[in-house]
């Protein structure tokens, strides 16, 4: 009978190598493939909710893109990673969606109305937002500072009464930029610039009642960058 040897296994090595390179390639491909898919897909949803926002009250849907880029920055000039700077963007983005289906005159009052029936229903729209984003997957650490976002550092704050570090730190920079814009915004002041600096007043005159006293260092003392850009 005709032998027939078997090539050493140090001769198949470099063979069985290159296959399983080509193979972990592929398969980081596929991944790369499917994350960007995933990716594509999260942004498209944040984006139809915001579409939504716009159309049903097209203020609202400005005032949330101008916070989300204002906390973007703050969140920056804190030194936040990546990761959390986009969780806290996307968190800014979406802090009022419980707001969507309210009729206009307690979107437009809020908390200041004197009806109560009024205030209890605003109060509600952070836990709204909550149960709407934790729906999703890829929100629920959106969905924790949306719940948050009206909390205050002196525990004053609704829906749960959080104080200090209790309140989670994409909160409390989204709470600074939230009610900046509100004041800033405000058709109450004659010129944008008035309402600029009733709103640095505000946040200075309540630091450490509402606002984290690091978050307003880094956002609104003349030490800050953004001083000078939102005066």
């Amino acid at each position: 009978f005709l032998m027939i040897r078997r090539p050493p296994r140090s001769t198949l090595f470099p063979y069985t190598t290159l296959f399983r390179s080509k193979e972990i390639e592929l398969k980081s491909r596929e991944l790369a493939k499917l994350y960007k898919e995933l990716k594509t897909s999260f942004f498209e949803t944040i984006r139809v909710m915001v579409g939504l926002m716009e159309l049903l009250n097209p203020p609202l849907g400005g005032h949330s893109k101008r916070v989300a880029a204002m906390s973007k920055k703050i969140a920056k000039m804190m030194g936040l990673s990546p990761n959390k700077i986009s969780l806290v963007e996307v968190a800014a983005l979406l802090h009022d969606v419980g707001l969507m289906g309210l009729p206009a005159n307690i979107i437009k009052h809020g908390m200041k109305t004197s009806n109560e029936r009024e205030k209890r229903i605003y109060g509600q729209h952070p836990e709204m937002g909550y149960t709407t984003l934790n729906l999703i997957k890829e929100l629920k650490q959106v969905a924790i500072l949306v719940k948050s976002h009206h909390e205050r550092f002196d525990g004053r704050g609704f829906p749960a009464g959080l104080s200090n570090e209790e309140i989670p730190l994409g909160a409390r920079i989204i709470a600074v930029a939230d009610i900046y814009d509100e004041i800033a915004y405000s058709k109450e002041y004659h010129s944008e610039r008035s309402g600029k600096q009733k709103a640095l007043e505000h946040i200075k005159l309540f630091n450490r009642h509402k606002f984290d006293p690091d978050v307003v260092d880094h956002s609104v003392t003349p030490a800050s960058w953004l001083y000078f850009c939102w005066a």
